[in-house]
């Protein structure tokens, strides 16, 4: 309560801490980075590009459900037990 009072009475940066609170909001990017971060890593986790892949759902649906390329390529992974070329004792790409 006293951080709103202090930001009331023009405490420097006390505004800011009420109006921005420590911790992450999840911000989804916009569809062409989240793409563009799909592509890149499809390619280096299993070698493939999206158009090796794209199922049921379109890439547009998966982005606005919220979830991130990290998390549709891990799904994908498990789902067709590929394995990840940046984990392999070879190195990756």
């Amino acid at each position: 309560m006293s951080r709103i009072v202090d930001a009331i009475l023009g405490k420097p940066g006390a505004i800011s801490e009420v109006l921005e609170p420590e911790g992450e909001y999840p911000v989804a990017p916009p569809f062409d980075q989240w793409m563009a971060r799909l592509t890149m890593l499809a390619k280096k986790w299993y070698g493939i590009t999206p158009g090796d892949f794209e199922g049921p759902r379109s890439f547009e649906d998966i982005w606005r459900d919220g979830e991130t390329p990290e998390e549709y390529l891990e799904w994908l992974g498990e789902k067709y037990d590929l394995d990840r070329s940046d984990r392999s004792p070879w190195g990756g790409l």
